[in-house]
């Protein structure tokens, strides 16, 4: 009796998490898919269209443009983050340990910065003929008409730099702790079998960093492919749609424009896209469901 008596006082200490979790997390998305059947502007919901809204958007030419540079952008950035990341991982465990925990405090600063000031930040030093950067290259090295937000050919390259910038720290950290969890009795046996240190890499260090490597890249794409705070504070979608993500574009369906029935279409058109995303990650790292 009194086993079950626990067993029951355990559950309730579930139940308000669980209430939290329907409440803020499923009840929303019911909602946000039972919108996405109407036609709905500026909050007055109207006549009820079924799967319309996903057919528009299926067929929108401006939105399959957007998924592709949303693709793009965030590819570029986490193949960036995480090859840097790991050879910052690297470098900070060979580093002694009190020098370690200084730089791991400097890499950090810009993962705990909010993304706006970040964008703000970085538009200032960027910003084409008043911005720090081009008035240091053209003033010292007579470089001029290198435009880093307003133009097409820099603009995608400034956006995924920021942005790896500023996330660079999480995957330091995570990778670090990876490899701080390695028994070095591992590598010592591994040398005396005669492997080198790139075959430890290879062969010992980044499989034994499987786990850390998947969670790295299943934060960081869902962070990269559903941010709209970057592109709309740092570029603005522009110079045109060149950075117009396709989170950018949901914000603006719903908050520009206000047509939330659309916008509810894309929003649950894109929470699919990322489960797709989660799973082909998961098969490509070889994560086995137990």
């Amino acid at each position: 009796m009194n086993k079950h008596l626990r067993k029951s006082k355990n559950v309730l200490y579930v139940v308000p998490a669980v209430l939290l979790i329907i409440m803020f997390l499923y009840v929303p998305a019911l909602y946000g898919f039972s919108f996405s059947m109407y036609k709905i502007k500026y909050l007055a919901v109207g006549n009820f269209v079924g799967l319309q809204n996903y057919i528009d958007i299926l067929t929108d030419k401006d939105i399959w443009s957007a998924v592709g540079k949303s693709f793009r952008f965030t590819m570029s950035a986490l193949v960036s983050t995480v090859a840097i990341g790991l050879a910052l991982a690297l470098w900070l465990n060979n580093l002694t340990k009190g020098f370690s925990r200084l730089m791991q405090t400097v890499i950090m600063i810009p993962w705990i910065i909010s993304v706006i000031v970040s964008a703000l930040l970085w538009r200032w030093i960027l910003a084409d003929d008043v911005g720090l950067l081009p008035y240091i290259l053209k003033t010292l090295f007579g470089v001029k008409n290198i435009y880093f937000i307003e133009g097409k050919q820099w603009s995608m390259f400034s956006l995924i730099f920021v942005a790896v910038w500023r996330t660079l720290g999480y995957a330091v950290l995570l990778l670090y702790a990876g490899m701080k969890s390695v028994p070095d009795d591992v590598f010592e046996a591994a040398g005396m079998d005669g492997a080198n240190g790139l075959q430890k890499l290879l062969y010992i260090r980044i499989p034994l960093l499987k786990t850390q490597l998947l969670i790295v890249m299943i934060v960081l794409t869902l962070s990269y492919f559903n941010n709209v705070e970057l592109p709309m504070s740092l570029t603005g979608g522009g110079p045109g749609t060149t950075t117009t993500l396709i989170s950018l574009l949901l914000y603006r369906e719903a908050f520009t424009y206000y047509n939330f029935g659309t916008a509810s279409a894309l929003a649950i058109l894109l929470f699919v896209l990322n489960l797709v995303l989660v799973a082909l990650y998961m098969k490509f790292v070889g994560w086995k469901y137990e």
